[in-house]
């Protein structure tokens, strides 16, 4: 595999470029295919057009997907008024092209013609996808390709949107769309692929949650309020023409399965839900997100050791516009992932597709690297980037100073609202749960046994004559045994266990997948191990009645809380106080 990269401004600078690709490929001995991929930020229509028609003319047999975007990068060139051309020209791989409008499909059957494609090929390796019209949904077009060969890797991205003024389109050589889905299929037996990703925001403020969607990625109510109001209220952020600009690097951050994604705002609707760039689920918990251009930047960087370990023969590049708008001056920094290894292009857009066939998702903010060669390593690793230290621009440098402001701010904010949570759940003598927590707990303890068909019990149980304690030995002695019980719980229960201070001398435990039997061996033990501690200043020990229950089909956590009670009555009046009682 060869791949040659080129930066076009002007219509001589392209047929510069087309006798040196001719003269390149002339001197390769066998070439199986061509797949051209054309960036163009010129906000310009009809050049993209053109030039796609003229490399079709060059090169007939060749797959070609051109689009407009917000950068294009050619090795190392960053062009903002520029296109960018890549021939990725491979001597054993087949690359086919195919393209999935709009206008005769909806989004789901987008999805299940691209599924249908793709396992009509065998032996593909990776797919590119490229996708244009921010109306198309994402998730639906993911969603219906379910049950793709997991080995086949994804990349692209969503190539334009209408920050660029104009409508987004993308062409191939056979016709252009301003609503679909393009994609170049890899596939060949001696084809390698490495794709990764890097991200490098990080969560700002506090937990927030999707309370209401309309569809899959217009979010109408984030904490049962209009969506805006959330920029309103923590970014200052309102809905006029610069929304969509002043939100983009403060994307809305959140976790599905074992994955961090992003999604940007593209616009506002007058009832103040939020259109975003892909989709969301209901009740997905989410934060706000600031970019740390430091954090971003090694990110990057990290990438390039498991870049230079594949030894690829070419690679592209697919990041997030949002990247480019924090990073400004200081964004060729990111391009070191690639630097020294291989050929590089690529371009900055609105979306980016990764995964694999089993796990395909759409995200922003990243950074995507696809490397490939053709059969096995053949020449030396690249040299490794030495230690470095960043130079970044004074804008940045000062972003850096409010970054670091912004990190450890939230770190003390979080430490004291965990200090503040705990408090909220745990009592403080005995730092067991309190009965408010007891009986958060007890709902969804129960709630769980019953949809997994497993026993849960429950004890109950006070310290015997404790008044007795306070008035023969003081207060401070009282607390002593309370602390006394707490411990012997402790030591007495597993960890997904849960004892707690009912109130008073009163305590409770939940025991989950316990029966009622094996809960009346554990309060044995507490009884035992409370009254085995010699404590009182006169020798002598304190003794403990314990209730204990089993949780049938019908309880719920106040029937249960009832004859755990009543098992504590029975141990302490029926049966003379110091033992173990149980009701069924």
């Amino acid at each position: 595999m060869k791949q040659f990269s080129y930066v076009v401004r002007s219509h001589d600078e392209f047929a510069d470029m087309l006798q040196d690709a001719g003269w390149k490929m002339a001197k390769m001995s066998v070439i199986s295919s061509v797949f051209i991929s054309v960036f163009c930020t010129k906000k310009d229509r009809n050049f993209l057009e053109e030039l796609v028609r003229k490399l079709h003319e060059f090169l007939p047999d060749a797959g070609i997907i051109g689009g407009l975007v917000a950068l294009c990068v050619a090795d190392e060139i960053v062009a903002e008024g520029g296109t960018s051309v890549s021939f990725h020209v491979f001597s054993s791989t087949e690359a086919e092209v195919v393209s999935f409008h709009s206008r005769s499909l909806n989004s789901g059957e987008i999805g299940q013609a691209i599924k249908a494609c793709l396992q009509g090929h065998s032996d593909v390796k990776a797919a590119g996808m490229f996708m244009v019209d921010n109306s198309l949904d994402t998730g639906a077009i993911l969603a219906a390709m379910e049950g793709i060969d997991p080995k086949i890797r994804f990349f692209g991205g969503i190539v334009d949107e209408d920050y660029l003024g104009q409508q987004g389109c993308i062409f191939t050589e056979k016709d252009a769309m301003t609503s679909g889905v393009a994609v170049v299929i890899l596939q060949g037996e001696e084809l390698h692929v490495e794709t990764m990703e890097c991200f490098g925001w990080e969560p700002l403020g506090r937990d927030m949650i999707i309370t209401g969607l309309d569809g899959s990625s217009v979010v109408k109510e984030i904490d049962h309020a209009p969506a805006i109001s959330a920029y309103e209220r923590y970014l200052g952020i309102r809905d006029n023409d610069e929304f969509a600009w002043e939100a983009a690097t403060f994307p809305i951050y959140f976790e599905r399965g074992n994955r961090v994604l992003a999604r940007y705002p593209r616009s506002c609707r007058s009832d103040g839900a939020v259109v975003f760039s892909a989709d969301f689920q209901q009740g997905d918990h989410l934060h706000f997100a600031y970019g740390d251009p430091e954090g971003i930047i090694d990110k990057a960087r990290g990438m390039r050791q498991q870049m230079r370990l594949f030894q690829p023969e070419g690679i592209l590049l697919a990041s997030c516009a949002a990247r480019w708008m924090l990073l400004a001056n200081d964004i060729s920094l990111e391009l070191d992932s690639c630097r020294g290894i291989a050929p590089f292009s690529g371009f900055y857009g609105f979306g980016e597709f990764h995964g694999n066939g089993g796990d395909i998702v759409v995200s922003n903010m990243c950074l995507q690297l696809v490397g490939m060669r053709e059969g096995e390593p053949a020449g030396e690793l690249a040299d490794p980037l030495p230690p470095h230290v960043m130079h970044f621009s004074w804008q940045t440098h000062i972003m850096q100073h409010m970054v670091h402001f912004i990190r450890t701010s939230t770190q003390e904010l979080e430490a004291v609202n965990q200090g503040l949570a705990e408090l909220a759940q745990t009592d403080r003598l005995t730092a067991l749960l309190n009965r408010g927590e007891l009986e958060a707990v007890m709902v969804r303890s129960l709630e769980l046994a019953k949809e997994a068909g497993q026993p849960l019990s429950v004890i109950m149980m006070d310290i015997d004559d404790f008044k007795g304690i306070n008035d023969n030995y003081g207060h401070d002695t009282g607390d002593q045994a309370l602390k006394l019980v707490a411990d012997v719980l402790r030591e007495n229960t597993r960890r997904m266990d849960a004892p707690g201070r009912w109130g008073g001398d009163e305590f409770f435990i939940i025991l989950v997948g316990i029966g009622v039997e094996a809960a009346a061996k554990i309060a044995e033990r507490v009884r035992q191990g409370v009254s085995k501690v010699t404590f009182l200043p006169d020798g002598k020990h304190i003794t403990t009645s314990l209730g204990v229950t089993e949780a049938k089909e019908e309880d719920d956590a106040s029937s249960l809380f009832r004859r755990a009670d009543q098992a504590l009555y029975k141990a302490k009046k029926e049966n003379g106080k110091d033992n173990v009682s149980i009701v069924d």
